[in-house]
């Protein structure tokens, strides 16, 4: 895959798939690619000696990011608009590419948490399927390529680490997919962006998921963090611990990374509300 980064951005976008060009959203080119070896011993090496010393020297909870996801890679594999009019069109393709990236990802997992299941307290997984208004496909296509796929991904995350929590990281207007999510085995819902469609409610994930889900993010990096008071950092704070909080199940942060334009002191003043509020 080819990414860009421009001089006005600190992030690197998706230039080109190998997937992209005219003619290759076949089977055939699927075969012709060469594909990661998940096998390599160079991807794990050093694994179990770290995740045992942050597990064994520090009070730090553990999280380990395996990179457990599969529709993110085959969008940037194909290029997103050829890949989502293949939903549609060439099915069988798609169907095919998503499963080749799910028989890599699983050997990834499989072997990484054979190195640090032990010292692993929580598991993160993660595709977006959502944008900051809607899902970005329908719940039959869902059901159809996705959640089959994170079944199995899921399951085996669990079956080789029985005693971490699942972490799912997934953006935007997602409240339809969660139910769903759970059925598949999640345990922890992550960021919780509040600025997107449906997702600001969080007295409502928390009464309809949280007996069945621990909350992760909140905080609005959209304005809140970057543009808002003091005050309105502190009001932002208070909401989300009163929603979110009661009976446990919350892990307060940013809805996002903090990006270059966040004041200093707006990331003082969320710690300082977190000790204010966050007791309970």
């Amino acid at each position: 895959m080819k990414w860009e980064r421009t001089e006005e951005s600190n992030s690197y976008f998706l230039l080109k798939g190998p997937f992209e060009d005219e003619g290759n959203g076949t089977i055939e080119a699927l075969r012709r690619f060469q594909w990661p070896d998940p096998k390599d011993p160079g991807l794990y090496r050093g694994l179990w000696e770290k995740a045992r010393k942050l597990h064994e020297e520090t009070e730090y909870a553990v999280v380990f990011y395996p990179r457990a996801g599969f529709w993110a890679e085959a969008e940037w594999l194909r290029g997103f608009g050829e890949f989502y009019s293949d939903l549609v069109t060439n099915k069988k393709f798609i169907h095919a590419l998503l499963d080749k990236i799910l028989e890599i990802k699983l050997e990834i997992v499989q072997r990484a948490l054979m190195e640090t299941k032990d010292c692993v307290d929580v598991v993160l997984a993660g595709d977006d399927l959502g944008t900051q208004n809607g899902p970005m496909i329908s719940m039959q296509m869902y059901e159809e390529f996705v959640k089959p796929r994170q079944k199995l991904l899921f399951d085996t995350m669990k079956r080789m680490a029985p005693d971490a929590k699942l972490l799912y990281h997934c953006d935007g207007c997602i409240d339809m997919f969660i139910p769903h999510l759970i059925e598949a085995g999640i345990d922890g819902l992550n960021p919780v962006q509040v600025s997107a469609k449906n997702m600001g409610d969080t007295a409502r994930l928390k009464r309809e998921f949280g007996k069945d889900l621990f909350f992760w993010g909140g905080i609005d990096t959209g304005r809140v963090v970057p543009f808002g008071t003091r005050e309105e950092i502190f009001e932002e704070v208070r909401r989300r611990v009163g929603d979110l909080a009661p009976g446990g199940g919350y892990v307060l942060n940013f809805v996002h990374n903090i990006q270059e334009e966040v004041p200093p002191g707006n990331v003082c003043a969320m710690f300082e509300a977190a000790m204010e509020y966050g007791r309970y």
